[in-house]
């Protein structure tokens, strides 16, 4: 009799042992494909479609095509006209007074611009030239 359960708990042992071995084996290929360069390269492409920018002036696409897919994604979708119109003057005003800021740069601020006039309460209707003034351009 109790032979009879040592090998039952033995048998029990070895198919929990061979249970967690398969599924070690079936859950390996998953492991394997999420650190792949190809699902990386998947998730990439997911991540970089372009934003539509069509319903854009010309002048507002023309600054756009500079900008990276998530500051581009940002510029066309999620701001209003006068931000873009800000991000672009913040270029401008950078060329004309020979300090050099990217149009990412441009977007970044001007977002962060945004969120502390949130949060301070603030309208966001000013000029863009009204602004420039306390920035160093």
């Amino acid at each position: 009799m109790e032979l009879f359960k040592l090998s039952k708990i033995i048998i029990l042992e070895i198919v929990m042992k061979n249970l967690f071995l398969i599924a070690t084996i079936v859950a390996m290929p998953y492991a394997l494909f999420a650190t792949s360069p190809y699902a990386q390269s998947a998730q990439r492409k997911v991540v970089e479609q372009p934003a539509d920018c069509s319903h854009l002036s010309k002048k507002e696409q023309a600054f756009a095509i500079n900008l990276s897919n998530p500051m581009r994604m940002i510029f066309c979708q999620k701001m209003t006209k006068e931000q873009r119109a800000e991000a672009m003057t913040y270029v401008q005003e950078g060329k004309r007074l020979g300090k050099s800021i990217t149009p990412d740069q441009a977007v970044q601020r001007t977002m962060d611009e945004a969120k502390a006039k949130v949060k301070s309460g603030q309208s966001y209707k000013k000029s863009p030239s009204s602004r420039s003034n306390g920035h160093g351009y």
